[in-house]
């Protein structure tokens, strides 16, 4: 049972490299056609929820946030760790995004007109109000997950332990997040 649990939260003891990349990148793209359709959209490790944005451009959005990451990642790896590879980072941050497929289905739950009205401050019917918050939760849990599969993929990676990976952790997210930032704020 509790390698079952594991396999939520770090399966990167079993699978990285090009195998690792495979899995996630097929998971990848179909998170991006189903938040396509739920106008869910991931940039970086934000989930938001955008209407009328192009398929396309929703592609371009997630790449750009996972190619941050990757290349950070790998660079600071390069730095400060002995035998890193390449394909392993690619592998196992590509996968580390499964969680967002979940997050995509959620968006379902969340009609524009709620946004509309919550942007309007006259969101008033009870159900909608439930119906948000609870897809606000499922998004919050998500998101954590997330940064936690993150981190874990990182630390299997690199084979850095202790303060040390919370540290770079710490460093390569908030430099992926603030070009991602960047580059969609560029962007768009």
């Amino acid at each position: 049972m509790e390698n079952k649990w594991k396999l939520l939260y770090n399966p990167f003891e079993w699978i990285a490299g090009w195998k690792a990349f495979g899995i996630g990148i097929i998971i990848v793209c179909a998170t991006v056609i189903i938040g396509h359709f739920s106008n869910t959209y991931f940039i970086g490790v934000q989930i938001k929820h955008i209407p009328n944005i192009s398929l396309p451009m929703a592609f371009l959005l997630q790449a750009i946030g996972l190619c941050a990451t990757i290349i950070i990642m790998y660079l600071i790896s390069l730095i400060s760790a002995k035998n890193v590879r390449f394909q392993d980072i690619l592998g196992t941050v590509t996968l580390s995004r499964y969680p967002f497929l979940l997050a995509a289905f959620a968006g379902f739950l969340v009609r524009p007109q709620i946004i509309d009205s919550i942007l309007e401050g006259t969101l008033t019917d009870v159900f909608s109000i439930i119906q948000f918050s609870i897809a606000g939760l499922i998004m919050m849990l998500i998101l954590v997950w997330g940064v936690a599969l993150l981190y874990n993929a990182f630390k299997v990676s690199t084979n850095i332990k202790g303060p040390k990976s919370v540290f770079l952790f710490i460093l390569i997210f908030v430099l992926s997040e603030a070009f991602t930032m960047l580059a969609v704020y560029k962007l768009l």
